[in-house]
């Protein structure tokens, strides 16, 4: 199974970036050249169920994912289905 992470060093307030990138309700708003589709199907607690256009490599691929908050630590990302 691939596996990846994205890494980048910026400085700025660790709450305030890690609330701007588990905001997933707004990821097409946020980021709209990467997402040009995000529709939150379920949230319980730390678990939110998404449908997402996602581009990577100039290609656009649908998923369903499951993305689990553990805040300020972890944002899991589990792709459960699609291209």
């Amino acid at each position: 199974m691939p596996k990846f992470s994205l890494e980048r060093i910026v400085r700025a307030d660790i709450g305030k970036v890690f609330d701007l990138m588990t905001d997933i309700e707004n990821a097409q708003r946020i980021m709209p050249h990467r997402f040009p589709s995000v529709r939150v199907l379920s949230v319980r607690d730390k678990v939110s169920v998404v449908e997402e256009h996602f581009i990577i490599s100039q290609k656009e691929v649908v998923m369903m994912t499951k993305h689990v908050v553990d805040r300020p630590r972890t944002h899991e990302i589990f792709v459960i289905g699609g291209d």
